[in-house]
């Protein structure tokens, strides 16, 4: 899971970076017999000019629809990793998800980024489906 995001006291209040979303890994239950037998996760690639900053900004996750159990999302900022491969991303778990009476989970979200002293950015909506339902992201939008 990505780490918590600190946000801090500042003299100046500074605008959060614009970020996009690249991609997303979404596995919404691992089946099968082992200790991780009901553990899903999910991960956002993130895009943008300014997506290598890492230490400036953090991102919120919100549900917005398709949702049963908000308590699965964290409730602060997450910080984002960066690996020399692939690239910045963030990421989360939960065990024991809903789906839905058809037996899918689809999901729509929003991350939105916060500056290290609290300013919002404008969300970015993502849509995620264990079902493949979701519109392809049409890369990045900045």
């Amino acid at each position: 899971m990505s780490p918590e995001f600190h946000i801090r006291t500042a003299r100046h209040a500074a605008k959060p970076l614009q970020v996009g979303v690249r991609d997303v890994n979404f596995v919404p239950w691992i089946s099968g017999s082992g200790t991780c037998d009901g553990v899903g996760f999910i991960t956002i690639k993130l895009s943008g000019p300014s997506a290598r900053d890492i230490k400036t900004y953090g991102v919120f996750i919100r549900a917005k629809t398709g949702v049963s159990d908000k308590e699965q999302f964290p409730s602060y900022p997450l910080a984002p990793t960066r690996t020399d491969r692939d690239g910045t991303f963030v990421t989360w778990a939960w065990t024991d998800i809903s789906p839905d009476a058809d037996g899918h989970v689809r999901w729509r979200l929003e991350i939105v980024p916060v500056s290290r002293s609290g300013v919002l950015a404008a969300p970015v909506s993502i849509c995620v489906a264990s079902d493949d339902s979701c519109p392809k992201l049409a890369g990045d939008p900045v």
